[in-house]
């Protein structure tokens, strides 16, 4: 069935709609020609119920005029009011989920802040103990008869303690990159 069929009622039902919403209002034929800009003698024949078709332009000035919904008047808000309806749904928990990330982004800036300190704490403790570990290397192999380096050569647990050595500073090294780049990006103004 073509629409123009489905909608019929609608139309039959606007030039009615359009006197009650006129006669409710108390204005004059003539007073709603003026206010819509609408010509009198087309005011006239809507009210009169003997517009056949009524011309877009003129139905949309004199419904605004009247206070009427045009899409209301034609049967056009109903689909447009349940998919309004579900898009209102949709954008509600979008802003709820949205409220929910921004508690979390809060929440993780603060850990961040104040694990930054305890971080590098931590850090310089390893590289004062990393010191010392180096330290103890270079007086052992000062020492030629006793300790892990003996007159040059190389033992097992020297080579363990280099590679543990080259470990840490590797690992220092990248804890504090990424704690100064995470402290950036904490810090950049897209916040």
């Amino acid at each position: 069935m073509p629409e123009m069929q489905n909608m019929q009622p609608y139309f039959d039902a606007y030039q009615e709609e359009v006197r009650k919403a006129k006669n409710a209002s108390g204005m004059t034929l003539q007073e709603l020609s003026d206010k819509t800009g609408v010509p009198y003698n087309n005011i006239c024949t809507v009210n009169a119920g003997t517009m056949k078709q009524p011309l877009l332009y003129y139905s949309a000035a004199t419904c605004k005029v009247l206070g009427l919904s045009l899409d209301e008047l034609f049967g056009l808000s109903s689909n447009d009011a349940k998919e309004l309806a579900e898009a209102k749904a949709v954008s509600y928990e979008c802003k709820i989920e949205n409220v929910h990330l921004k508690n979390d982004i809060e929440h993780y800036k603060r850990l961040g802040s104040a694990y930054r300190p305890l971080i590098f704490s931590l850090i310089g403790i390893c590289a004062v103990l990393l010191c010392a570990v180096i330290g103890y290397i270079i007086f052992d192999i000062q020492l030629k008869n006793i300790g892990l380096f003996k007159s040059g050569s190389l033992t097992v647990l020297a080579v363990f303690l280099a590679i543990v050595v080259l470990a840490a500073v590797a690992l220092i090294a990248a804890a504090i990159k990424t704690v100064v780049r995470d402290a950036k990006i904490t810090k950049s103004p897209q916040d």
